[in-house]
């Protein structure tokens, strides 16, 4: 089994924050833990704005991160066979120890099976924040994050102030007084409305006007798959593939388009060449061992073994 090379870097990281006309600097604790990748760095760069998107929810409705503007947000992303499904009650508990204090938590699956076993595990954890479903894994490309768990904190304007990767439990002392350091900050002005995005149609006529435009093609292949139609991004995946045959998340995409459209053999084939490209990736590595070896995933016992003791 090939693991994630990892490189453990505790930081303090700082932020800039703009609070009504005076600049505040403000220090966002946040331990870090940068994994070694081909050709990027991981996470998010502080300061910077939050990559938008928009996944559905657990009941099929359409979530968007610019829905949050004007709020703080703790974004937490987990999958079903990771350990940091632990953390689902335990964020709803920090939620209700914290009445009164304007912020969200935000949740998002990778599992590339959807709601199947992210509803079970969020009605036991009892959650009553949004839980996103992310097939495949385009947060990961966006956040940049190889493995789960990973969370970011993000204020009022959507700029990213502090992050985790692998490294978040709110048991730890520590972790907790950041997240509460985090809500009690100075509210800052929010931007104004987001500019609207393309849709699909917009989109598919501006592929055609530029078909080697990788952007363009991406966002056309990521809009098609979110709205359910993963049989027609197949097309656009294949193309964005053949562009660029190092680009491992377009090549995992593109497994989720066919797992979505009903060919798990090609899905489970190009979620192999992906996580043989990007050999750092666990969400790529452990997504094409939970289809080839289910039994080891779940299975009736490892179902049961599924809800640790902060679920029960």
């Amino acid at each position: 089994m090939i693991r994630p090379k990892r490189i453990v870097e505790k930081k303090v990281c700082l932020a800039k924050m703009l609070a009504a006309s005076a600049a505040l600097l403000i220090m966002a604790g946040s331990a870090r833990e940068a994994v070694s990748a081909p050709d990027r760095e991981r996470g998010v760069a502080i300061g910077t704005a939050a990559p938008r998107f928009s996944l559905p929810d657990r009941y099929g409705n359409i979530v968007s991160l610019d829905d949050y503007i004007g709020r703080k947000v703790i974004l937490y992303f987990w999958v079903s066979w990771c350990i940091c499904r632990d953390q689902l009650p335990l964020l709803q508990e920090f939620r209700g120890a914290n009445p009164g204090v304007e912020f969200e938590i935000v949740s998002v699956s990778v599992d590339a099976q959807g709601a199947r076993y992210v509803n079970p595990i969020a009605d036991m954890a009892k959650i009553t924040y949004p839980a996103l479903l992310d097939t495949r894994a385009e947060t990961a490309r966006l956040y940049h994050y190889p493995a789960t768990p990973a969370t970011f904190l993000i204020n009022e304007a959507g700029v990213v102030v502090g992050q985790y990767l692998m490294d978040f439990e709110l048991k730890n002392e520590k972790t907790r007084k950041e997240l509460e350091e985090f809500i009690a900050m100075p509210a800052v002005e929010s931007p104004g409305p987001a500019a609207p995005k393309p849709s699909a149609s917009e989109l598919a006529g501006l592929v055609e006007k530029n078909p080697g435009n990788p952007v363009l093609r991406r966002r056309l292949a990521g809009l098609l798959q979110t709205s359910g139609d993963a049989s027609a991004s197949i097309a656009h995946w294949e193309a964005l593939v053949e562009m660029d045959k190092k680009n491992c998340e377009d090549k995992f995409s593109l497994g989720s388009a066919y797992y979505s459209s009903g060919d798990t053999a090609k899905a489970i084939k190009y979620w192999k060449a992906a996580a043989k490209c990007d050999q750092t990736n666990y969400i790529y590595m452990r997504t094409a061992q939970s289809f080839e070896n289910p039994d080891n995933f779940y299975s009736e016992d490892k179902m049961k073994d599924l809800y640790s003791d902060e679920l029960k």
